[in-house]
């Protein structure tokens, strides 16, 4: 069966999105002050709290099958979540045969493998080892010329991996350090040659190598 992976058009050229990312920093009153005003991709559970997002993105198999509704990996029934069928917006997934054969209005992303940078292959990304890594390179393809990146923790928090307490999998420090964060290095250079502007406005975030402004400083910047 041939996969129909979605080929991204910059159908958002020149604009601004914001990436929502699982980690605990990640607010409803940051969220809610972003309605309305730009692009939003929701990653994962991020979508309960932006409802309204653009995109809700996912690759994991297992991740989709708790919130769609089916039969996981390790063989468990979910029911799925009422909110994941209600959300209007664009759900977009790397490839795994879960989400292409059982779910086909979601659009496919050809995984690419973790190779450094960005994908320039349009229907497809590289996948960092994180979803959110995967979701600025989704951005790039869409044509924006500004990411902010809030819940990009990276790393825990008193305790805490995500900001909900509904994750079925632990994140341990080691996946953060060792397996995701080096990634995101890579992603400097690709962006700033495409004129790709990142701005971090997670705080206490793990990742240093974008600039760092609170989100009322990004927002400022973007009345002037």
């Amino acid at each position: 069966m041939r996969i129909p992976f979605w080929q991204v058009e910059p159908e958002w050229k020149g604009e601004t999105v914001a990436i929502l990312g699982g980690g605990p920093s990640l607010s409803p009153g940051d969220v809610n002050a972003l309605h309305g005003r730009m692009r939003v991709i929701a990653v994962n559970n991020a979508y309960w709290l932006a409802p309204w997002a653009d995109i809700l993105y996912f690759s994991d198999e297992a991740w989709w099958c708790w919130h769609h509704g089916g039969t996981d990996p390790k063989g468990e029934r979910h029911k799925g979540d009422p909110r994941y069928h209600a959300f209007p917006g664009r759900k977009v997934a790397l490839a795994n045969a879960c989400t292409f054969r059982r779910e086909p209005a979601v659009r496919i992303l050809q995984n690419y493998e973790a190779n450094p940078g960005l994908c320039e292959i349009r229907d497809g990304v590289y996948t960092g080892r994180s979803s959110g890594y995967q979701a600025i390179n989704l951005a790039a393809h869409l044509g924006v010329a500004r990411i902010l990146l809030l819940g990009f923790d990276m790393r825990p928090v008193a305790g805490r991996t995500h900001w909900h307490m509904a994750h079925k999998r632990a994140t341990t420090p080691e996946d953060f350090g060792n397996t995701m964060l080096p990634w995101f290095r890579t992603l400097v250079e690709p962006c700033r040659a495409r004129g790709i502007e990142v701005i971090n406005c997670t705080p206490g975030s793990a990742i240093e190598c974008f600039p760092k402004m609170t989100l009322d400083e990004a927002l400022e910047i973007g009345r002037s």
